[in-house]
């Protein structure tokens, strides 16, 4: 009988062990796996969820993780940092190297334990690359007051980086002091695996769980878009093996990410990359996609997308993306999209995005940004279910599909067809889809009224299934004009009108 029950009790511990490690997201080569089942993370950003907590407004927080269920939403991604001199801020996390704040972080328990409760993952960055936040230059900046120095606002000629909408940072914080030694001051290093630490070890004030083992958190980043000064790559690459090799010999649970854009400083990895602006991958950016991704130390592809500030051609035969895949294939890692954002046409937009992704290997994507209406989060890219109804419902629909990506059979056209542009008329760009049912070589022109061609816009052979082209408006004068698909069996147009 004492067998028996020393073995009942051995086996319900196995059994609690294997169902806590299995709550878990793990990666398995190229796919994400939760509970022994293929995940695909698709949701949202929502950065300032903590800050709502700090600052009282918990209903906001319950409304957002509402929605986000009711948009069949899997994962958001939240910071997971506020550096900043401010002490009166109840937000602020880390105030000073071996300052850590118990309102900013009782705030990042509450966003934690609501995650776990209505069965939500999160991803969340360590740093910021940009001084929003406080940022990689707050930690300089403590390091230049603890080394004496005094007027850190005062330089001249100072070099600021600009990233996306407002996102910048300063290069130099003192005249010998860089935004780059936060990834190579050995004493800045250790400060920021204090705050690793301290945030791992953290017991949730909700849940009693160490943040380490907190299964409502899919992934850590390590930095949200690091950028260097370092046309190699090999500062942030060096900062990488060590924070990384630091964290996971503390956190065995959870994935870890760089958290980066995607750029490189060669594009000898990338085919067709013509469509690419030069400083994508020529080292302008400081960091490389590639060398990041096949650190043994990272489980996780990360990229991010935003084709009109980028003035990236949103027809995704050969895209951003499309690169990237393949080199994350090549790497065995699973890609996701950490934030995708698109200002104009978004309905268009997300319909052509998703569609693409449920038909390759991309396995999460995370939209840039959702900006709940009770609140000032609000940026060029924000969208909201009380404003943006058809734009969630069409987010929902694609998010059940794409949560069963593994069992979506791809619907292939039935005839050829091109589709009327959208929108017409147009004066920017417009939007057209073909579809071909089957493999075949084509062609698509484009007409002026005096049956002129003005342009071939595409031609090659073309696999069965649906397709995008973007007509650029800019480069054509005002007027109607007749665009022609071209095949062996016959050709098929339609009219568009350009106003500029």
């Amino acid at each position: 009988m004492k067998i028996y029950k020393i073995f009942s009790i051995l086996l319900l511990l196995s059994l609690q062990i294997f169902s806590q490690e299995n709550s878990f997201v793990k990666t398995s080569g190229k796919n994400f796996v939760l509970n022994n089942k293929p995940f695909y993370p698709v949701g949202i950003n929502c950065y300032y969820l903590q800050n709502l907590v700090a600052y009282g407004d918990t209903q906001s927080v319950i409304d957002i993780f509402e929605n986000a269920k009711q948009m069949k939403v899997n994962v958001i991604r939240t910071w997971g940092f506020y550096d900043s001199d401010d002490t009166t801020d109840p937000a602020v996390i880390h105030s000073a190297p071996d300052k850590i704040h118990e309102s900013g972080l009782i705030a990042l328990d509450y966003v934690i334990a609501k995650a776990n409760e209505y069965g939500i993952k999160l991803v969340i960055p360590l740093v910021n690359n940009w001084e929003d936040y406080g940022g990689m230059n707050k930690y300089v900046e403590w390091f230049a007051r603890s080394s004496g120095f005094k007027n850190l606002g005062e330089i001249e000629n100072q070099i600021w980086i600009n990233g996306l909408g407002s996102r910048k940072y300063r290069y130099y914080i003192t005249n010998s002091l860089t935004h780059d030694d936060f990834y190579t001051n050995e004493t800045i290093r250790g400060w920021f695996k204090y705050y690793i630490v301290s945030l791992l070890n953290r017991e949730n004030f909700y849940t009693g769980r160490f943040y380490k083992d907190e299964p409502a958190i899919m992934m850590w980043e390590l930095a949200n878009e690091a950028r260097s000064s370092d046309p190699t790559g090999t500062i942030i690459y060096d900062w990488i093996e060590d924070i990384a090799t630091f964290l996971k010999s503390i956190d065995t649970n959870h994935l870890l990410s760089t958290g980066e854009e995607g750029f490189d400083v060669s594009g000898e990895f990338y085919s067709n990359t013509s469509s690419f602006p030069k400083w994508f991958l020529d080292g302008t950016a400081g960091i490389s996609f590639f060398k990041n991704i096949n650190s043994h130390l990272i489980d996780v592809a990360s990229i991010h997308h935003y084709p009109d500030q980028w003035n990236l051609n949103i027809s995704y035969e050969h895209s951003w993306i499309d690169k990237h895949l393949e080199i994350s294939i090549d790497a065995g890692k699973p890609l996701y999209i950490g934030e995708v954002g698109y200002k104009n046409m978004k309905y268009l937009f997300y319909d052509l995005l998703f569609k693409k992704i449920l038909s390759d290997d991309v396995n999460g994507i995370l939209i840039w940004q959702y900006s709940h209406e009770n609140t000032d989060y609000f940026d060029d890219y924000s969208f909201n279910c009380y404003e943006d109804r058809q734009f969630c419902k069409l987010f929902q629909d694609y998010a059940e599909k794409f949560q069963n990506k593994s069992e979506y059979v791809l619907e292939l056209p039935v005839v050829n067809a091109i589709l009327q542009n959208y929108p017409n008329p147009f004066n920017k760009i417009s939007v057209v889809r073909y579809q071909l049912v089957k493999e075949q070589f084509i062609m698509l022109e484009l007409y002026n009224t005096l049956g002129e061609r003005v342009k071939l816009l595409k031609e090659g052979v073309h696999l069965p299934g649906e397709y995008f082209l973007v007509i650029n408006g800019d480069v054509l004068p005002s007027g109607v004009y007749y665009l022609v698909m071209r095949y062996r069996a016959g050709k098929q147009g339609i009219k568009i009108l350009n106003l500029r």
